[in-house]
């Protein structure tokens, strides 16, 4: 039952990143990665990664205090904020993240690296945090294999996904 919720999970995040919502989008600065550290001192890969992680649950003036404004989408029916879009530095690369917002508030965080095999994305991270707590392998279809591991962390967890080949990092609160 938690291999078939979490095969749902992950088909469900693809859909929704190939296809977004009905929107009008709306570009503001986002030529420099998210945060920006004091004193332009330089976090390590893990503190980034908590940084992050902490904005979950945040709401969008909170997000915006620490991130900047990044490329925002509105819901042209509510004229709601649903989506913020930033480059992030992290692993070495800029990567895209996207937020999504649901009464203002971020309820999930999908990162997506513009390169790079899941096998390498697994390597990066367990280099980082160690070995995943949970592991899944699964086919799709005969052709499309889909793959997932997973990070507990102290405030969240991070899941590295793919399928099809498409890489796709997930922060969970």
């Amino acid at each position: 039952m938690k291999k078939k919720t979490l095969l749902l999970m992950i088909i469900m995040c693809v859909i929704g990143s190939f296809t977004g919502c009905s929107s009008e989008n709306k570009k503001e600065e986002n030529d420099t990665p998210a945060i920006d550290t004091p004193s332009n001192k330089k976090l390590s890969e893990l503190e980034m990664l908590e940084k992050y992680m902490s904005i979950m649950g945040d709401t969008d003036e909170e997000v915006v205090s620490v991130l900047g404004y990044g490329t925002k989408t509105i819901d042209e029916n509510s004229n709601a904020i649903v989506l913020r879009r930033y480059s992030l530095n992290l692993f070495g690369e800029i990567l895209s993240m996207i937020l999504s917002l649901e009464d203002g508030n971020v309820m999930d965080m999908s990162i997506t690296p513009t390169s790079g095999t899941y096998d390498e994305w697994l390597q990066k991270i367990t280099e980082l945090l160690g070995n995943p707590d949970e592991t899944v392998e699964a086919y799709k279809d005969q052709s499309q294999e889909v793959r997932a591991s997973a990070w507990n962390l102290d405030n969240g967890s991070l899941t590295l996904r793919s399928v099809g080949g498409m890489v796709l990092l997930r922060v969970n609160q």
